[in-house]
């Protein structure tokens, strides 16, 4: 073998060393996870056959906060997986889905409803929520522990 076949040899083998050494070095959390919206009707459905709880997410195009609960809460790691695992996430643009917001008395955005695995009302939680905060309600709502203690309580407590 030459000495030029052998650069391009040693080349190669540095340039896919390189390559397979970027790859492993690109954490796991930035290939983004996203959470399972579903639409309404289906949701609801959802909710019953898997027995599951239900975040209803209302939010508009034109909200601030909306916006920003949908780039920083929900790209959340933790958040996105708990509420995947344990909730049926439902998205409503309540600019489009006019009925559905009436139904649910919505005022302002982002609000959000939680719903009994048997799609009865639990709560609503207005506003912008961040990432810890909202982790810790989705943890409050699905434990059950809503029906026995305070939130302030169940904050103090883990």
């Amino acid at each position: 073998m030459t000495v030029k076949a052998m650069k391009y040899q040693l080349f190669f083998l540095m340039l896919i060393s390189s390559v397979v050494a970027f790859c492993l070095a690109v954490p796991v959390s930035s290939q983004a996870s996203t959470i399972d919206w579903k639409g309404y009707d289906t949701g609801m459905t959802d909710a019953q056959d898997e027995g599951k709880k239900v975040l209803i997410h209302f939010r508009t195009d034109w909200c601030t906060y909306c916006r920003k609960m949908d780039a920083t809460t929900f790209k959340d790691e933790d958040v996105v997986t708990y509420l995947n695992d344990n909730f049926v996430p439902i998205l409503v643009d309540g600019d489009k889905e006019k009925k559905v917001a009436t139904k649910f008395g919505i005022k302002g955005y982002p609000t959000n409803w939680f719903l009994t695995e048997e799609v009865e009302r639990i709560s609503s939680l207005p506003g912008y929520v961040d990432a810890k905060r909202f982790l810790l309600i989705l943890k409050y709502i699905h434990t059950d522990n809503y029906k026995e203690m305070s939130f302030t309580d169940f904050v103090q407590s883990q």
